[in-house]
């Protein structure tokens, strides 16, 4: 899976600058308050960063001691997952509280300080969810020579196992065969000798 790249990141906050302008815009058209995002938002975005860095850790310890087997391959890939979605909502996010602030200030009227405030701290959290989003996503992800180099030679070693297995359970599935053939070719001989119907020399 890509990394997320600052384009992507950058498209995002430029979309949500500009719903946060037309947003407000348009409640402010028809009569109505203002949305400025709430304090909680932003602290929740900051926890949601910091939880994604703690899930990614137990990967990150065993990508460094080389021990990937340690790990549910799924679990890594639902945080990488994670991670990536939570970078792309961070940036839409922190581009919503930038197009809120440019509308606040904006306005023939000054809006109060705390509106501002608000926003402003909508976008620092935002930023803090991107921030660990990223770091999260580059835990979970393998060094460029361990994609190609360790992981391969892995790949080749468990391959070189199986073969092995492989061949070792055709040899004794042939010697079992052989040992039935010699019982039933002993057994067809000894019932030729007793049968006193059989051909007499």
């Amino acid at each position: 899976m890509k990394r997320t790249g600052p384009v992507s990141l950058l498209v995002l906050a430029v979309i949500g600058l500009a719903a946060g302008i037309m947003l407000d815009t348009g409640l402010a058209a028809a009569g109505r308050p203002v949305f400025v995002p709430p304090i909680t938002l932003a602290v929740a975005l900051a926890l949601i960063g910091a939880v994604l860095v703690a899930l990614a850790r137990p990967v990150r310890k065993a990508v460094k001691a080389r021990t990937l087997n340690a790990i549910d391959p799924f679990y890594a890939t639902r945080v990488l997952v994670l991670a990536k979605a939570s970078s792309l909502a961070g940036s839409l996010i922190g581009g919503f509280g930038i197009g809120v602030i440019v509308y606040l200030l904006s306005r023939s009227v000054v809006a109060a300080g705390g509106a501002v405030l608000l926003s402003a701290a909508s976008v620092v959290g935002g930023a803090a969810l991107v921030t660990g989003a990223l770091i999260a996503e580059r835990m979970c992800s393998l060094p460029p020579g361990d994609e190609h180099g360790d992981g391969d030679s892995n790949a080749e070693k468990d391959a070189a196992r199986r073969t092995g297995r492989e061949r070792e359970e055709d040899g004794r599935n042939d010697r079992r065969a052989g040992d039935s053939r010699e019982r039933s070719d002993s057994w067809s001989g000894r019932v030729g000798r007793d049968d006193p119907f059989g051909p007499r020399r």
